[in-house]
């Protein structure tokens, strides 16, 4: 045997040995039983009867029609427990991670957000908001590995860290296109980033909100159907916030949507274009 086929037989009785460390790691991690004999607990809304908590939510629209604007506003409702589109959220701590609009633009903006809740910007500080900025940055949290399955990136360990420490009442991803790394049409990636989310929302027992592009039909929004809202009545795998045309009488409209297929219920919303804040570019 020479040197390289010498070498080649460490490396592989090392793979040996690491497979079954791992697979014996494996067996002795408990499976996740239900205890069905505990008492039932409330369900627990950021936006009652429309935005659950610990769970992961989308809003989607056509683009330049105010959905990065309509998280902001969230956002701050949230943080000073204002109202939201005729809604009174739950108050508390919100974590923005920002990858469109450079550091002024977001000023500029939540200045507008602010006046409109009839508060300022440093009130919206006290109370918990923050905004991280990944303008003109890599900011993505996931991406697939070689054999296709997805994995968090070092930069959504960090961001994990973080909000074990704030333990946000919302957290907002906007947009989608900046944060995933992997094929918006692969149904096994997106469903993979979306439990990735998930469980961030469950250990932060906050709620996350992600920004993606285009109507829910649209084949590029499988992230839609993946994400995980009950709704008010029952509980199909998703809701989705979708923001149609500015055409449209009221919005956004908020739907039901079950394993990819409209669900039972489209509820209007009661956000107007009048009710903007800012008259500027949005998106």
């Amino acid at each position: 045997m020479n040197v390289s086929e010498e070498m080649m037989d460490v490396l592989r009785q090392a793979a040996i040995r690491g497979n079954g460390e791992a697979s014996n790691s494996a067996d002795t991690v408990p499976l996740p039983y239900v205890n069905l004999a505990l008492d039932l607990t409330p369900r627990e809304w950021l936006v009652p009867g429309r935005i659950p908590m610990r769970n992961v939510s989308s809003m989607s629209g056509e683009g330049a029609i105010g959905k990065s604007l309509l998280l902001m506003q969230l956002s701050g409702a949230v943080a000073l427990g204002k109202d939201w589109i005729g809604t009174l959220p739950e108050q508390g701590p919100v974590l923005y991670f920002n990858a469109e609009e450079d550091d002024d633009e977001v000023r500029r903006r939540m200045e507008d957000v602010a006046r409109h809740l009839g508060a300022t910007r440093q009130d919206m500080i006290d109370n918990g908001l923050l905004f991280l900025s990944f303008a003109g940055r890599d900011a993505i949290l996931a991406q697939p590995d070689r054999s296709g399955i997805l994995r968090p990136t070092p930069l959504f360990d960090r961001l994990r860290s973080e909000a074990l420490q704030l333990r946000p009442k919302l957290i907002v991803f906007d947009t989608v296109a900046d944060t995933f790394g992997g094929k918006e049409n692969d149904r096994g990636q997106t469903r993979q980033f979306i439990t990735m989310l998930r469980g961030l929302a469950l250990s932060t027992a906050g709620r996350i909100k992600v920004q993606t592009e285009g109507p829910p039909s649209h084949p590029r929004t499988r992230l839609v159907e993946a994400s995980t809202d009950p709704s008010t009545d029952l509980p199909p795998p998703s809701t989705e916030v979708c923001v149609p045309s500015p055409h449209t009488p009221h919005r956004p409209v908020e739907r039901a949507w079950g394993g990819g297929s409209p669900a039972r219920s489209n509820r209007p919303g009661k956000w107007k274009s009048d009710d903007l804040p800012y008259d500027g570019p949005s998106r």
